[in-house]
């Protein structure tokens, strides 16, 4: 996942197109392996009878917002520039890809510790 805001400091650094394909092809396989582990973690974690309606909601907010996402990155990259803007997603990439880190078990893909009974 931190591949991506890599590639996007590439875009605003202007470097030579084989390091941004390089960067590309690097961010695709851990897109794909984040999303073997996030499947995994959700079947884990959801009960089944919930699971549809979680993935996809998941799906919505993913996928449903990107037009979202490509309008406000137009819009502001027309008003302050493209390389601010590429700069400051490239912060936001690292910092929602390093933050879930700090949830205990995340690393490891661990189950989190039931609350006992009372």
């Amino acid at each position: 996942m931190l591949f991506f805001p890599l590639v996007l400091l590439g875009l605003a650094l202007t470097v030579p197109a084989p390091v941004l394909l390089a960067g590309y092809l690097a961010t695709g396989v851990g897109f794909m392996l984040f999303g073997v582990y996030w499947y995994t973690a959700l079947q884990r974690s959801i009960p089944q009878e919930r699971l549809s309606v979680v993935i996809g909601i998941d799906q919505v907010g993913s996928f449903g917002l990107e037009p979202v996402g490509y309008a406000v990155a137009g819009t502001l990259a027309q008003t302050v520039g493209a390389k601010p803007v590429l700069y400051g997603a490239a912060v936001v990439g690292v910092v929602t890809g390093l933050l879930p880190l700090l949830v205990p078990g995340v690393n490891r893909l661990a189950d989190p510790t039931p609350e006992p009974e009372r």
